[in-house]
């Protein structure tokens, strides 16, 4: 409840009044009410739990202009080596999840279905140093589990990238990703041609 402005008229306080009766003041109610109140709530980027700590991408600074590949490389503790292994707090071997179900990919597979994910796409990644006994501990050194959004855009969708250098010759490259996706499946695919000139 809310009440009307009350001022009262002017006074003087001086050394020889030090008090001043206001008598009866009587606020009247407002009767204004507020058309809208719109609460906005946003998630913490890091979430501690016991098990796990998740990260919240989406509506984070991480969120855009990122591969899901690019994405893992900037969460804290994660790293990729040469050979396409992601370590988890410099232990090598972690298992990599999407939605909660293990990929069982080879490194490049699961590199070139990364580059062809959004971050758009992800809704959080929640990193597990220590599984509890629900989860497949097949990692070593834990497991690394991307959530998607629901309602994933379906259909064919990709990216082309080009590359040049110079350095005893020109160097050109370019990537080609492609993605087709559907309700139940998931295909995509990757390819890299160097020339040198």
């Amino acid at each position: 409840m809310t009440h009307e402005d009350f001022k009262t008229s002017q006074f003087i306080l001086s050394e020889h009044v030090n008090a001043y009766d206001f008598g009866e003041i009587v606020l009247l109610q407002n009767n204004a009410y507020l058309s809208e109140v719109v609460i906005n709530k946003r998630k913490q980027f890091i979430e501690q739990h016991q098990d796990k700590t998740i990260f919240n991408i989406e509506n984070s600074a991480l969120a855009d202009g990122n591969s899901g590949l690019e994405l893992l490389t900037k969460i804290p503790g994660i790293s990729l080596d040469d050979n396409g292994t992601f370590s988890l707090k410099g232990k090598s071997g972690a298992s990599i999840m999407i939605n909660g179900k293990l990929t069982y990919l080879s490194a490049d597979q699961l590199a070139n279905l990364l580059r062809s994910t959004s971050s758009n796409d992800i809704t959080k990644i929640e990193v597990m140093t220590n599984p509890n006994s629900k989860q497949d501990a097949a990692g070593t050194s834990g497991i690394i589990n991307i959530v998607l959004k629901k309602g994933l855009k379906q259909g064919l969708n990709g990216a082309v990238s080009g590359n040049m250098g110079a350095g005893r010759g020109l160097h050109l490259g370019g990537s080609l990703d492609l993605n087709y996706r559907t309700e139940k499946i998931n295909i995509f695919g990757n390819y890299n041609q160097y020339f040198k000139i």
